[in-house]
């Protein structure tokens, strides 16, 4: 390995990045290399080595590790390691997941096979079985149900990770919507709201999550459970979500709201003009957060907002996929990321 200790990364994380292109590079790193390129103990580095083991990067050799990037192109047989990835779509929420899926792709020195099913279940069957045909090493999928019935898959020669969702039978990466609903239910009671309005498109995947947690959160907080608010799915016309949320509204004064958990984001900007229509002001008659944040910082008020860790999803995804690829007897991997909280001055 050449000597560029001048640029050595300093922090932990970065280091470890850097150790894990190493061997994508040369395939074997050393201890004593890396103790020595780096400035820091034997000790650090194995820290280091372990943490990357943990993440699917590297295996352990005796006095170092491998890069499994090349293990996964054994595996699949091919110079060429290209994993399948399966999407319901990919604009607004899965764009960034994608984005996520990419850098864990190039991380681990494999290759992208993309294609969208369109929320269609038999296109999401005709799509697999193409990947299938393809000869990719194994599949991430988000299955157009967000509760996926998995038993078509069970057969499957090759890996599958469950991308948003979960299922028993497969290892899965997802958000905790559950928790991003909790968290907006427990900053707007920390700010004195007493009754606390969910609005939501009951047709989108995530929305039975964000209700279970948003009840759990307001009874948790001794707080009146109102009544949800169903918003209209992507193929209303724009009159009649325009509609829609001047009934969303009326709903929130007739049950006297004072705040507002909105989901999806793309409902945020209109309504704060149909708000600005009805004379009332965001956040002191009605105060808002929105699950998302792609455009909440842009509002003419800088919304609130929920923002699920899609990239960091995506990207662990592809790490659980590669340990699966590398160790195909390791424990069924089930990982949860949660949500946080942007606070901005709708809230």
């Amino acid at each position: 390995m050449s000597d560029d200790r001048g640029t050595a990364p300093r922090l932990a994380g970065e280091r470890r990045e850097a150790i894990a292109a190493l061997a994508r590079m040369h395939g074997v790193v050393r201890v004593s290399e890396l103790a020595d390129r780096y400035g820091v103990s034997h000790v650090t580095i194995r820290r280091d080595i372990s943490a990357l083991v943990d993440r699917g990067a590297l295996t352990r050799i005796h006095g170092g590790a491998r890069s499994t990037a090349g293990m996964v192109r054994a595996a699949a047989g091919d110079d060429q390691v290209r994993i399948g990835v399966i999407l319901p779509a990919s604009r607004y929420y899965f764009r960034e997941l994608l984005e996520g899926i990419r850098e864990g792709a190039a991380r681990a020195g494999i290759a992208v096979v993309l294609a969208i099913s369109e929320y269609d279940d038999g296109e999401e069957r005709r799509l697999f079985e193409r990947m299938l045909r393809a000869k990719v090493a194994g599949v991430l999928l988000a299955t157009a149900a967000a509760e996926p019935e998995t038993g078509w898959l069970d057969s499957s020669p090759v890996p599958v990770v469950l991308v948003e969702r979960a299922g028993p039978d497969f290892d899965h990466a997802r958000s905790d919507h559950e928790d991003g609903a909790r968290i907006a239910v427990a900053h707007l009671v920390a700010r004195g709201h007493e009754r606390i309005m969910l609005a939501a498109c009951s047709t989108t995947p995530t929305a039975a999550r964000l209700l279970a947690g948003y009840r759990a959160e307001l009874a948790a907080a001794g707080r009146d459970l109102l009544e949800p608010f169903d918003l209209p799915g992507e193929d209303a016309s724009p009159t009649g979500r325009r509609a829609r949320l001047h009934d969303l509204l009326r709903a929130c004064a007739q049950q006297r709201a004072s705040a507002l958990i909105l989901h999806p984001e793309g409902f945020a900007l209109p309504l704060l003009e149909a708000a600005e229509d009805r004379a009332v002001a965001v956040p002191a008659d009605l105060a808002l957060v929105t699950y998302d944040d792609e455009l909440a910082e842009f509002a003419s008020i800088p919304l609130t907002a929920v923002q699920p860790p899609k990239r960091d999803v995506g990207s662990i995804a592809v790490d659980v996929l590669v340990r699966r690829l590398t160790r195909p007897g390791v424990a069924r991997q089930r990982v949860t990321l949660l949500p946080r909280l942007v606070v901005r001055e709708s809230s």
